[in-house]
């Protein structure tokens, strides 16, 4: 019997059967140490895994009905549009306070460079430099109960929450959610909003909350890239409601809104919270208010499992499919309309044209509307805007005088809106469009915006005027970068992140000078008075350089401004002050160098660079070799230093070589005074251009850097302008212009 076995055996690993039973083995060894695997190693892991999955039940919106005219001519439909939507995921309440305000910022970075807003409820907002409620009343109330969580609601509100200002209820949230004080102003309030809104949905986690509505392509590509940093940020379709040929039917038709918690619970005191939820639209006016019930429809449903740890969508099942609103047919024929709405539009314009008279103000008002008098003025302004007249052929060099004036005249009424995500360029040719700016303002809610707010803010605390009286005239924007450390990154990675660089000029009076004068007067016990304007005193100093004569044009570069003034042989003189210089290269600097100290940026503007190649040699930026005698400090070994007038070495730290440094340095310098010179010549010029100046001097402290002066000569070169440094009373270089200026002019009188 052995030997059969054997026998057989033998003849089993002789025939074509051993390899097929090898890899059946196999695999089954396999199947068997998985099944191990799952059922007893990783039990307790998958069963918490299965636990942490969360069900959710979501609303499917129904489209709302269409609006037709009697002959089913379409004037109200709909159009599919994205959202931007935020709900609760287990990852998100892994976060740090920190760590969800840092997202929601990444989210709003990526909202205002594609030119969208929050859509969530702001119950704080800045107003004049100012925290004030956005809400009030029964509605203030239930913001501050939900705020301090008071248990019972409004009705256990305490006096002393009642009475909290916004002022102590913005630093008692900003506390809670731990909201950094590095974010601006305009900022905080934005991150705020959004917390707060997740704040108070967090018993109805299965709501959705918007964050931004009707959001372009672009920006539902860019919070796709970003969704690994975005953690319960997600895009939702939806449909927005379109209006054709608006103006005609507005006042009819109506429009629709999203729905307000007012509105909100009153209805769900009426029995229809199961119809609407916070986030729908409802009709706000006119007759889609009139015929909500029947336009709306209703709503579907669908039931979502959500992986618990990687926040991922498991499966959706749709457990109620929505229904279409029904379409409203009107007894209105849109055509006849449109025709009454013209007829109405040529009686108008006959009242008007018979009430026109020819004054830039206001003419004669009695009691009756007939008695009105309509300004030429204001209607030749408001053609233009309308784009009923071309203005643009104007500006051709076959216009008439009287043509090129009718431009300039509105050129100088004209509001101009500029992106900054559109870039410096943009932002420049808006501000040069206009040959006089009357203002500048930002958009509220932006970085540029709380600029510019801080501006006038700080403007209006040194001068004790009102905000509203503060006015910016003159904006320099360059564009630039800042390098953005990576989260997570193991050798110090960056990424370079595209920005624009603005300073802002505000309009000088001679109130902040005369209270300096008045506070000296009183400390010194001497008479202080205010003499003289900046670049007119420049000029008289300018003058006393060897060699100089009127007509003479001079640049004054100085830390904060540029100024310009020309001075003809009559004796007359044409002064600009403009935005933008030393400092603002400064921060540029600062910025696109990563540099922690103000200092440090300021150093590297001001001294050349060199590498320590050895312990006794260096080579200078401009590729010279400067031997030692004796050893230098090892400190400062294959480092990039700054060579001090004392010959000084000073390293810099960091992993940036000579030339990145160099290069930023001397861009920066390009941005900001080579961009100014032309632009300040410019608007001096008699004739408003740079090429029929003759001469210029550079003056200012600016104008004693080792760098600047050649960049600006240079340039001017090319317009073939004769420029270089002054050198104020033969002695003094291009300093004291200003001062030996009013000393001169003080010495005159």
């Amino acid at each position: 019997m052995l030997d059969n076995l054997k026998e057989y055996i033998k003849m089993f690993f002789n025939s074509r059967l051993l390899p097929i039973t090898v890899v059946f083995v196999l695999l089954f060894s396999i199947l068997v140490n998985r099944m191990f695997e799952l059922q007893i190693v990783d039990r307790d892991n998958i069963i918490a895994s299965g636990a942490s999955n969360t069900i959710k039940e979501k609303d499917i919106k129904a489209t709302r009905g269409n609006i037709y005219d009697c002959n089913g001519k379409l004037l109200a439909y709909n159009k599919l549009s994205y959202n931007i939507v935020f709900s609760e995921t287990s990852k998100l309440s892994g976060m740090t306070n920190d760590e969800k305000n840092q997202m929601i910022h990444r989210l709003l970075y990526i909202l205002q460079k594609q030119g969208n807003e929050l859509s969530v409820e702001y119950y704080l907002q800045y107003e004049k430099g100012k925290l004030q409620y956005q809400v009030e009343g029964s509605s203030l109330e239930r913001y501050q109960a939900d705020a301090y969580s008071v248990q019972g609601g409004v009705k256990a509100l305490t006096q002393e929450q009642k009475d909290t200002t916004p002022q102590e209820m913005y630093d008692y949230l900003i506390k809670k959610f731990e909201i950094s004080d590095s974010y601006d102003q305009d900022t905080a309030i934005d991150i705020l909003a959004v917390r707060y809104a997740m704040f108070i949905n967090r018993y109805a986690k299965f709501q959705d909350i918007i964050l931004a509505k009707n959001v372009n392509e672009n920006t539902v590509a860019a919070i796709k890239e970003n969704s690994e940093l975005l953690p319960g940020v997600d895009i939702d379709q939806n449909t927005s409601r379109v209006y054709k040929k608006s103006k005609y039917f507005a006042h009819m038709l109506g429009y629709t809104g999203s729905i307000s918690a007012e509105k909100l619970e009153e209805l769900q005191k009426d029995g229809e919270e199961s119809v609407y939820s916070v986030d729908d639209q409802i009709g706000i006016s006119g007759l889609e208010s009139t015929y909500e019930e029947y336009l709306r429809g209703t709503k579907g449903s669908k039931e979502i499992t959500v992986d618990g740890g990687t926040s991922r969508i498991i499966s959706e099942k749709t457990t109620k499919d929505p229904v279409a609103g029904n379409d409203l047919y009107l007894t209105i024929d849109a055509k006849l309309q449109e025709e009454c709405y013209h007829l109405l539009e040529e009686r108008i314009a006959g009242i008007l044209i018979s009430n026109i008279n020819n004054s830039m103000y206001a003419g004669t008002r009695g009691h009756s509307t007939k008695d009105i008098r309509v300004p030429i003025y204001d209607v030749y302004n408001a053609i233009i805007q309308n784009n009923i007249v071309n203005v643009e052929r104007f500006n051709d060099d076959d216009a008439s005088v009287l043509e090129k004036a009718t431009l300039n005249k509105y050129k100088a009424k004209k509001k101009v809106i500029v992106g900054v995500e559109e870039g410096a360029e943009k932002m420049m040719e808006a501000v040069n469009s206009v040959p006089v700016i009357e203002d500048i303002k930002g958009e509220p809610g932006t970085n540029a915006g709380g600029m510019l707010e801080k501006v006038r803010q700080v403007m209006s605390n040194l001068t004790n005027q009102h905000p509203k009286d503060i006015k910016i005239q003159d904006l320099l924007a360059v564009d630039t970068y800042n390098p953005q450390k990576i989260k997570g990154g193991l050798a110090n990675e960056f990424s370079l992140e595209s920005a624009v660089g603005i300073a802002a000029m505000v309009k000088a009076d001679r109130l902040q000078m005369k209270m300096i004068a008045e506070e000296l007067t009183d400390r010194l016990k001497i008479p202080v008075y205010v003499g003289g304007v900046e670049a007119d005193m420049a000029i008289k100093g300018a003058l006393t350089t060897p060699g100089t004569n009127v007509p003479l044009a001079i640049v004054d570069m100085g830390a904060g401004s540029t100024d310009a003034s020309i001075k003809d042989r009559d004796g007359n003189v044409k002064l600009v002050h403009l935005a933008g210089a030393g400092n603002m290269v400064t921060l540029l600097i600062q910025s696109e160098l990563g540099l922690e100290d103000f200092n440090t940026a300021e150093d590297i503007k001001k001294y050349s660079l060199a590498k320590v190649e050895s312990l006794f040699h260096i080579r200078h930026e401009d590729g010279t070799v400067q031997f030692f005698e004796q050893p230098l400090d090892p400190n400062v070994f294959a480092k990039v230093v700054l060579v001090k007038e004392d010959g000084e070495l000073v390293p810099l730290e960091g992993q940036d070589s000579m030339e990145k440094i160099k290069m930023v340095r001397t861009n920066a310098k390009k941005k900001v005074f080579v961009t100014n010179a032309i632009r300040s010549l410019a608007k001096v010029s008699p004739t408003g251009n740079v090429r029929d100046i003759e001469f210029v001097v550079l003056v200012g402290g600016s104008a004693l850097d080792f760098e600047v002066p050649t960049l600006v000569t240079d340039a001017l070169s090319q317009y073939n302008i004769v420029a270089g440094r002054g050198n104020i009373r033969g002695c003094e270089g291009p300093r004291n212009a200003v001062a030996t200026g009013l000393a001169m002019s003080c010495a005159d009188v």
